[in-house]
């Protein structure tokens, strides 16, 4: 379910009088304890407050040893945070590149405290993307590797299509005030309504049920100076459903969507057309690792409109992009669909579907 933000002080971090207990609860060692609210990459210096709003998060520094301590967001219930944290669990136990989360004393892995549940994993070195190829297709092989791997049999189920007609409604209620917005928010339902039937004719609901990132994104990815994935990040919206989603999205984020200067919110321009070669880049580089079903190829484009109309609802959510694009935007998310098509499936669109000049 997609949930509004609630409202957060302006003083956005931690307490100090945290690290005793954290000292206790983790058997670390509090005299030589201090937080250190900054992200360092080469010469970039970042304070994390900048870089992500979404929760409290902190980098911690224990007698020489680096941690990141993390508030798990508003977002992720206790049902998708149990099920995020097993799966790393496993990921790291299999050698996958995930930082390993810290278990407490007790065994638990979740502190809950003021309010707050933290989690304390152990912190990974890198540096941030880069808008490089060989960190586009580094980070397409990582996901490949990441769903062939097996996770926790049980988990929150997830949809594409249902995430998009909720985000949607949420834009709806947050957003869609201006004339301009609220009729471009029927367009988009009505577009996901008609992939989403595409998708059932072309075996969406048969299609294996797996564990999948949520979130994967330029953002959740640490590198190596060689452009190799150091540890894949943030899995607050994990659950089981299609893998294809996740790939859609890494298509999308790493390829269309700009971001504003150092931060993970949208620039408040349109996100550009698939460029296809960058596209097949990364899509060679995920089926080295694992390759793509025809059941999943046939779902792909109309999985990509969806995720697509997602991050345009939540550009337009968090504020991100000005009404004045929403036609612009709606007109991308559609033009997606066509351009993810010729990716998977040589073009072909299903009849099922509306044209794109029902976005418009």
């Amino acid at each position: 379910m997609v949930m509004k933000k609630p409202p957060q002080p302006a003083y956005f971090n931690f307490e100090e009088s945290l690290l005793s207990q954290l000292a206790n609860e983790y058997a670390l060692a509090d005299t030589e304890m201090r937080f250190c609210p900054i992200l360092l990459d080469g010469d970039n210096c970042t304070l994390i407050d900048v870089r992500s709003a979404t929760s409290k998060k902190m980098v911690l520094e224990s007698s020489g040893e680096w941690l990141f301590l993390k508030q798990i967001p508003w977002y992720c219930d206790d049902t998708t945070m149990d099920f995020a944290l097993e799966w790393q669990a496993l990921l790291a136990d299999a050698g996958f590149v995930v930082p390993v989360v810290r278990a407490r004393r007790s065994g638990e892995r979740v502190l809950r405290t003021a309010g707050c549940r933290i989690v304390l994993f152990d912190y990974v070195w890198g540096t941030r993307y880069q808008d490089r190829e060989d960190q586009r297709a580094a980070a397409a092989a990582a996901l490949g590797r990441l769903h062939s791997l097996e996770g926790p049999a049980q988990g929150p189920r997830g949809d594409a299509f249902e995430a998009a007609l909720d985000h949607i409604q949420l834009a709806r209620e947050v957003a869609g005030h201006a004339p301009s917005v609220a009729i471009a928010l029927d367009q988009m339902q009505d577009l996901v309504n008609g992939w989403h039937d595409s998708a059932v004719h072309h075996g969406w609901h048969h299609l294996p049920q797996r564990a999948v990132h949520g979130d994967y994104s330029p953002w959740n990815l640490v590198y190596h100076d060689d452009g190799q994935v150091a540890a894949v990040l943030d899995f607050d919206n994990a659950h089981r459903g299609p893998v294809v989603r996740d790939l859609v999205e890494a298509l999308l984020t790493f390829c269309c969507v700009r971001y504003a200067h150092d931060s993970t919110s949208f620039a408040a321009t349109p996100p550009t057309s698939l460029p296809q070669d960058q596209a097949r880049v990364m899509l060679r580089a995920y089926e080295r690792e694992r390759t793509l079903t025809s059941e999943e190829r046939n779902c792909a484009a109309d999985a990509a409109g969806a995720v697509a109309v997602e991050l345009v609802c939540l550009g337009l959510i968090r504020g991100d992009y000005p009404a004045a694009l929403v036609d612009q935007l709606v007109s991308w998310a559609a033009d997606v669909r066509q351009d993810a098509a010729n990716l998977f499936c040589d073009g072909r669109l299903s009849a099922t579907a509306p044209t794109d000049g029902a976005a418009r």
